[in-house]
């Protein structure tokens, strides 16, 4: 790999890996938040369980919209609507009487499905934008997405005890804008990668299979 594509593929993964914190954090913080305002342990459980069911029922027809659209335009997309309703919805907390229950789980919706549009397109882009270097470039992406699990969840925590939520919901938000504008910016546009919408559906129901820790979690929420 010569320096250009290293000094690429830095980019690529400082913008992968504060996209991926964000997310992850955004999954944990929004039950923590939604348990500090109602101190109801239950509809913490209801929107954790509401961020993973839209991520799940909707991971089958993700695979064929990316398949048969421009990875890259889906992933830009997504990312900046993601952030946009995100403002809206921390405006609307400001402004007006809309229970904040309601705006978190209306969050949990759209962390969710944008997330898993991100996360489905941002691989077919990896695999696109690195041939060369795909398995070093995987083994980078596999390591931010173990750390970011591991780490998420207590900064989710600590933010929460020592901000104001609305605060970290503003500054995820800036910080959610770092890969999408590296996308747009330092990529031309990514075809897809798998032919056969088929396969596309079978590889989401193989995704869904592998998260059975994550299925076994959403329906403990409800019990």
């Amino acid at each position: 790999m010569n320096e250009n594509n290293t000094l690429s593929l830095k980019i690529f993964i400082s913008g992968y890996s504060i996209t991926k914190i964000c997310d992850q954090i955004l999954i944990f913080l929004i039950p923590i938040i939604a348990y500090k305002i109602t101190n109801d342990i239950s509809k913490s459980g209801i929107i954790f369980a509401v961020e993973w069911i839209a991520r799940i029922l909707l991971l089958p027809f993700i695979g064929t919209i990316v398949d048969k659209y421009s990875a890259r335009k889906i992933f830009i997309l997504f990312e900046y609507l993601r952030i946009f309703i995100l403002f809206i919805i921390i405006i609307t907390m400001y402004h007006s009487s809309i229970s904040e229950f309601l705006l978190l789980n209306i969050l949990a919706i759209v962390t969710g499905l944008m997330g898993e549009f991100g996360y489905v397109s941002n691989e077919v882009i990896i695999v696109n934008l690195y041939k060369n270097s795909f398995h070093n470039t995987q083994k980078y992406t596999q390591i931010i997405d173990q750390i970011s699990l591991i780490i998420s969840p207590g900064i989710a925590a600590l933010l929460v005890k020592f901000t104001d939520f609305k605060v970290i919901l503003i500054f995820i938000s800036i910080l959610l804008l770092t890969n999408p504008s590296i996308i747009l910016f330092k990529t031309k546009n990514v075809s897809p990668i798998i032919n056969s919408i088929n396969d596309k559906f079978e590889e989401s129901f193989i995704r869904i299979l592998k998260r059975n820790k994550i299925i076994a979690i959403i329906l403990t929420a409800f019990f």
